[in-house]
């Protein structure tokens, strides 16, 4: 069994695909069916039925019919962190996930507890809870240039779900690089 994290799959939702970040569209796709079927493949090619994927939110467009019925595509045992577009109700997300947060959850991996949520938290919340590490999305492709937040949005991780291996990596990576900066 693998965990994975990702966050900001948008099914169906016509604006996201027009989004830019520093003059640039963000997304490829040019259509909400080319997006869908990208995600949906990516995902199939990584997780498997006896994986978890964490989800930090913003999963469908609640304002097109139907459009939940495409997570019956995706296979895992699904946890979702609820983003500010996750306007749904509780008892329509549980039809595809297994567990729903309204706002954050802690887990630990390897011994060390992480803060998810889908907005970044503040650093009072990371010493309250005491994690080491914030994983979150909602900037899509923009970060928070602190080595103590992690964006997991598709466009932060080339569309993919990630592992928990990758992404420790990937915090300890951006813990080094944040550590060769500091002037003494």
């Amino acid at each position: 069994m693998t965990t994975f994290f990702t966050a900001e799959t948008h099914f169906n939702d016509p604006e996201v695909i027009k989004y830019e970040h520093q003059g640039q569209r963000i997304r490829p796709w040019n259509t909400v069916e080319e997006q869908n079927q990208f995600i949906i493949d990516n995902w199939n090619s990584r997780v498997k039925d006896t994986d978890t994927v964490y989800h930090m939110g913003d999963v469908y467009d609640v304002n097109t019919p139907n459009s939940s019925d495409l997570l019956a595509q995706l296979p895992g045992r699904k946890i979702l962190v609820r983003g500010n577009k996750d306007v749904d109700t509780k008892e329509n997300y549980l039809k595809y996930f297994d567990e729903v947060y309204n706002h954050s959850h802690i887990i630990e991996l390897d011994g060390v507890k992480y803060l998810l949520s889908h907005d970044y938290l503040t650093k009072e919340n990371l010493n309250e809870y005491k994690c080491s590490v914030n994983i979150h999305a909602h900037l899509h492709a923009d970060c928070v240039p602190d080595p103590r937040y992690f964006s997991v949005s598709l466009e932060r991780t080339n569309f993919y779900p990630i592992t928990s291996d990758e992404l420790i990596l990937e915090i300890k990576n951006n813990q080094l690089k944040y550590i060769k900066n500091i002037k003494f």
